[in-house]
């Protein structure tokens, strides 16, 4: 199964299947909540890329030198801004 979703582009659901389906045994998921989650976590990880190539195509500096006189420094965290995302809808 796990050639089948990678041929389907559903890379992220071959990785994170295992863990799925154990988790669904232990609280007996129905099939539409199983389904539910496994659609999410593929969706998640198809929102996480496509932030990180939206910013990394806007070629933002790590470094923001002198900003009111003082050296700052950042870090962009993609996990945090992907959280903040509203859901995508159908």
């Amino acid at each position: 199964m796990n050639e089948q979703l990678k041929r389907l582009g559903l890379t992220q659901l071959a990785r994170v299947l295992p863990t799925l389906l154990d988790e669904a045994r232990q609280q007996q998921l129905s099939y539409e909540a199983f389904l539910r989650h496994a659609l999410d976590a593929e969706l998640s990880r198809r929102q996480q890329r496509a932030l990180e190539r939206g910013l990394g195509a806007a070629h933002l500096p790590r470094r923001v030198d002198d900003i009111g006189g003082k050296s700052m420094i950042y870090e962009l965290d993609v996990e945090q801004v992907v959280a903040t995302l509203p859901p995508k809808t159908p």
